[in-house]
């Protein structure tokens, strides 16, 4: 517990998020997106296919994306804990 205190009493090394740009950026493409789909469900008038499709596309990448990650994480921790070898991937850019 005093390793926690004492570790918040260090000042900050800089308060300079490095994620910023890119959450910005996410933020400002997905407004683009939803500007480009309002224009064509105004264009269309078909408010119900392009929304219904919109959101099965993203739902799709979302569950790919998930597992890519979570496989990913099983596989690291898994090379960390001594359960497999490193893959030639792995071993590869460590050269």
């Amino acid at each position: 517990m005093a390793d926690l205190i004492e570790g918040r009493s260090h000042p900050v090394a800089s308060t300079k998020n490095p994620r910023r740009m890119p959450i910005a950026l996410r933020f400002a493409i997905a407004g683009v997106f939803m500007v480009l789909l309002l224009g064509v469900v105004q264009a269309s008038g078909q408010w119900s296919q392009t929304v219904a499709a919109t959101v099965g596309f993203a739902t799709a990448v979302t569950l790919i994306a998930a597992a890519f990650v979570g496989w990913e994480r099983q596989v690291a921790t898994a090379e960390s804990a001594g359960l497999v070898k490193q893959s030639e991937q792995h071993s590869a850019r460590q050269r």
